[in-house]
């Protein structure tokens, strides 16, 4: 899917801190124990799923009989560990006395969520003193993909699907090579088949220069037997495919060459979305000259694609495109200085529009489309008539247009604010209900309320909105589903 250009937030990975506590129901101060608590934990090493933490013993480590680490969820840890040893077993018990650092390791950790290790020192007799504890924040950068044990380090772009055998597929621009760590990128293909617990990863061959996350799309063709890929990069438009069995992805055929990085290139044609057809082709919604003008490619990914004109699509920038998988319907969202508009592909071929969306105010800005038994779904970022009739700025908000061509009035997504973005939308075909996504980023509570959000209609009504993860540099890459409706969120970490 399409990632909007984020800014690079300065993260740390790993916040490492010491704090010393001793409780009340410890020994008195000058015996054995309370000479045991550890001089200082600090992180060793942090992958996705697993921590090494140095332990220094006391100073004195005579009588120490080893320590136990707890894992605690959460940013902080509460202040009754640091004086009361928890009651349920240990995540890690190290025995032995050293005058030496040493060093263990903690599995099974999960990337959504920051840890607090706290680490007790104990006697021979068990008793035990005050505590150090360290603060870990998994903040690993790439694509991931929760639930389902796939994580590609130092991804900017990716993309997720099921197909209907429920295989898994995963895409994701990787930057470095898989020998190197320079700027270039390497596309990199991901399978998982129905009841495996591995995946297999193909990095596809060359390089491509920095996209400064650019737009990754992985699709099946309306048969179910291909599976390919869209790239808008800086330097230009690329589509590859594959058979939908193959655990590899061929070396993606570049379709437009052009310089969108560049403000010099006026000429360049960005590729914003696009949907499979029945036929084996596929129609990309682009943007030529600069912006200046609404298009569609149609080809067969992997081969030779011819541009066409959007009827009255002089002036206009294309927002997204969305196929319903019921209709066969493609539907193009855009707008010009004036108006947000739609155009509709019927089966035959034909384009109508630009119809307008009066709901959608002059000046908002779409973030996603997805479309689903005639309707069509609309997501965009209230700017200014909304902020007009009730204060709030940039809230998330929703407008649907109906089989018979009408559009419901807009409404907000129920627990999104202000400080929401990066929305995306997609309908689980096998149920029909339609998933939102979005990043929360504030600055205030950045672990504590940040971090990527979901929220699922049933019906008419919405559910209570998830937070996924605690990071406020997440943002949605994709939704898949499976054919019995489990649903997948993909998401890239910077």
């Amino acid at each position: 899917m399409h990632r909007a250009h984020v800014r690079r937030l300065a993260a740390v990975a790993v916040s490492a801190l010491a704090v010393a506590g001793v409780g009340a129901n410890f020994p008195a101060t000058g015996s054995t124990a309370s000479r045991l608590a550890p001089s200082y934990v600090s992180t060793a090493e942090v992958t996705p799923h697993t921590v090494k933490l140095t332990i220094s013993p006391p100073a004195h480590p005579k009588g120490l009989a080893g320590y136990q680490i707890f894992k605690r969820h959460g940013a902080t840890s509460p202040r009754s560990v640091e004086s009361h040893k928890p009651r349920t077993k240990p995540d890690k018990t190290y025995t032995g006395n050293t005058a030496h650092a040493v060093t263990v390791k903690i599995h099974g950790l999960m990337t959504m969520t920051p840890y607090n290790f706290v680490v007790y020192g104990f006697d021979r007799h068990g008793r035990y003193a005050g505590t150090r504890t360290a603060a870990v924040d998994l903040v690993t950068d790439g694509l991931h993909v929760p639930g389902e044990s796939l994580y590609l380090p130092h991804g900017t772009s990716g993309d997720v699907t099921i197909d209907r055998s429920g295989r898994r597929h995963a895409i994701a621009l990787v930057k470095g090579s898989p020998t190197s760590r320079s700027e270039d990128e390497t596309l990199v293909y991901a399978t998982r088949a129905k009841g495996a617990t591995r995946w297999h990863v193909h990095a596809s061959k060359g390089q491509f220069a920095d996209s400064g996350h650019g737009l990754v799309s992985l699709q099946t063709s309306t048969n179910g037997k291909r599976i390919a890929v869209l790239m808008n990069l800086c330097s230009g438009i690329y589509t590859a495919q594959t058979s939908i069995a193959s655990r590899t992805m061929p070396a993606p055929k570049l379709l437009r060459h052009s310089d969108d990085c560049s403000a010099t290139d006026d000429d360049a044609v960005v590729a914003k979305g696009w949907s499979q057809l029945p036929n084996g082709e596929a129609v990309i919604a682009a943007n030529a000259n600069d912006g200046g003008s609404a298009q569609v490619l149609t080809g067969t990914p992997g081969g030779s694609f011819i541009a066409t004109d959007l009827p009255s699509g002089a002036q206009m920038s294309v927002r997204g495109i969305s196929r319903d998988p019921r209709t066969g319907d493609v539907v193009i969202v855009g707008a010009d200085a004036s108006a947000t508009v739609t155009w509709t592909r019927t089966p035959s071929g034909s384009w109508t529009g630009p119809a307008t969306v009066p709901t959608v105010p002059t000046g908002d800005s779409v973030e996603s489309l997805t479309t689903y038994g005639g309707r069509v779904y609309l997501g965009f970022i209230g700017n200014t008539a909304y902020r007009k009739e009730t204060g709030a700025t940039g809230t998330l908000l929703l407008t649907t247009r109906s089989p018979s061509g009408s559009w419901s009035q807009r409404m907000k997504l129920p627990d999104t604010t202000r400080h929401d973005d990066h929305l995306l939308l997609a309908v689980d075909p096998t149920t029909g209900r339609l998933h939102a996504a979005w990043t929360r980023e504030k600055d205030s509570c950045q672990l504590t309320c940040g971090g990527l959000h979901s929220e699922t209609r049933v019906g008419k009504i919405w559910n209570h909105a998830e937070r996924l993860t605690h990071w406020y540099g997440d943002v949605a890459a994709g939704f898949a589903f499976t054919p019995s409706g489990h649903r997948v969120l993909a998401y890239v970490r910077s």
